[in-house]
């Protein structure tokens, strides 16, 4: 399929994006507008920047008109299926009573859910009111708790790849005071645009900073990441724009990758494929290994079985070392 607007292609086989009823103050619904002059100056440096508009597949200019609506940029969008995937009551519960289940570092007293511009909550059996944005973010570093002992190691340096509203970014630094930098960046101008009000309106800068497509391999030079994350980014974009990252992320001996692939086309996660202009996937696990990274880990996401099929949003996490 050669559609200049595959974007919109994909966006029509999707609902509208959709949002709890949460109250804004005015002061940000003026700023959360597609006429905010900030918004428009990173649009334009983004169309400026030829290499990566040549990249882009899913998240093309129409895809983010049809599925990010910004004041409620939390809500059922394209950064986070919350009701979408069959993601029901019961599914939220379980998973919340396994997170509580194997919370040793309590997470859940150290970052929590107000249900802020438009994140569907919900709250489970034990009280705990929850979100698939808490839910997942507590996941995800548990994961890397469990592999790298995060919370033992000293001045952790950070990079999120495709960090959209940096909802991870946020959540990172009020779990971990190990953490000295974390950088998010994204090659979508809406989402560097939320990121940075976001990680602004949760207090979490300047240990969280947002940096800009254009300056991106600048800030990872002068940063010296340990840790690359990739959640649910690279499945939505092309082979070329993949090996860019690989590339980028080996030349700058970035030590770790965490991967965390999108549930569907690939055996709820258990495959590591890229979207083509086509709509076609390629495996890209080949192309890890060419810029040198090597599987450590590998592990559902969630480590119950009854979890990992009855759970919100299955799906398998990785974790590559680059070779010495």
């Amino acid at each position: 399929m050669n559609n200049p607007s595959v974007g919109s292609y994909i966006s029509s086989l999707l609902p509208p994006p959709l949002h709890a009823s949460t109250p804004l103050s005015k002061e940000d619904m003026e700023y959360l507008s597609l006429n905010n002059p900030k918004l428009l100056g990173l649009k334009k440096m983004y169309s400026s920047y030829d290499s990566f508009n040549n990249l882009h597949s899913q998240w093309d200019e129409e895809f983010c008109k049809q599925q990010i609506f910004l004041p409620y940029f939390r809500g059922d969008n394209a950064y986070i299926w919350q009701i979408r995937n069959n993601n029901s009551v019961e599914k939220y519960n379980l998973t919340t009573e396994y997170l509580l289940s194997i919370d040793k570092l309590g997470l859940f007293q150290k970052t929590f859910e107000d249900g802020s511009f438009g994140a569907f909550t919900y709250q489970s059996d034990s009280g705990l009111v929850v979100s698939r944005d808490l839910l997942d973010s507590v996941c995800e570093l548990y994961f890397l708790e469990n592999i790298l002992s995060l919370s033992t190691l000293a001045d952790i340096k950070i990079l999120d790849i495709g960090a959209g509203y940096g909802r991870l970014g946020h959540r990172s630094i009020e779990c971990f005071s190990e953490i000295t930098s974390y950088i998010c960046t994204d090659a979508v101008a809406e989402s560097t645009f939320l990121c940075d009000f976001y990680t602004r309106f949760r207090g979490v800068t300047p240990k969280c900073e947002t940096a800009p497509i254009y300056d991106i391999e600048n800030s990872i030079a002068k940063n010296r990441p340990d840790l690359a994350l990739n959640i649910h980014s690279f499945s939505e974009c092309t082979l070329a724009s993949i090996e860019y990252w690989l590339n980028l992320l080996a030349s700058n001996e970035v030590r770790y990758l965490m991967i965390a692939p999108n549930n569907f086309h690939n055996n709820d996660g258990k495959f590591l494929i890229s979207l083509e202009k086509d709509l076609s996937h390629i495996d890209y696990e080949k192309s890890i290994a060419k810029y040198g990274y090597r599987l450590i880990a590998k592990t559902p996401k969630f480590l119950d079985f009854a979890v990992q099929t009855n759970g919100i949003s299955p799906t398998y996490y990785y974790l590559y070392e680059l070779y010495p």
